[in-house]
């Protein structure tokens, strides 16, 4: 049997590339609660500690790299799994969160410049959307 090694990405069919790694995973803060990440992407991420939030609700609060860089974002809890970790889907984030991201993305492989051209471009599309949200 012939096994294609990208199998498993184009089974998962995600725009964003997860990052699962233990020691790279972010911590999330959000009021007095505090958590861990078992998976991310520059589209949200699987957390514990978020257990006053439910489905649909709007989270806010920090995101910590392993490097202690750390940043604010705004996400909505899109799925909340029997072992009470909560699915955020990442609405917006300013640009140390993103510093912080890349960081623990980056902390065992050399991305290229591409990938943080592109994060950037998602964090100004982001705040763009927002600010024309808000009438701003």
């Amino acid at each position: 049997m012939n096994i294609n090694p990208d199998s498993a990405r184009i089974a998962n069919q995600r725009r964003h590339e997860r990052v699962y790694g233990k020691d790279r995973q972010l911590q999330i803060k959000s009021g007095n609660h505090e958590g861990s990440t078992s998976n991310w992407s520059q589209g949200g991420f699987l957390s514990d500690g978020l257990d006053d939030h439910h489905r649909n609700d709007q989270v806010e609060g920090t995101i910590e790299g392993p490097g202690r860089n750390a940043g604010r974002f705004t996400g909505r809890v899109i799925r909340v799994q029997s072992d009470g970790q909560r699915a955020v889907q990442l609405v917006s984030f300013d640009s140390a969160t993103l510093i912080a991201m890349q960081g623990a993305k980056n902390e065992d492989e050399n991305e290229d410049e591409n990938e943080t051209n592109s994060l950037l471009l998602r964090a100004k599309n982001l705040r763009r959307a927002a600010l024309q949200k808000s009438g701003l």
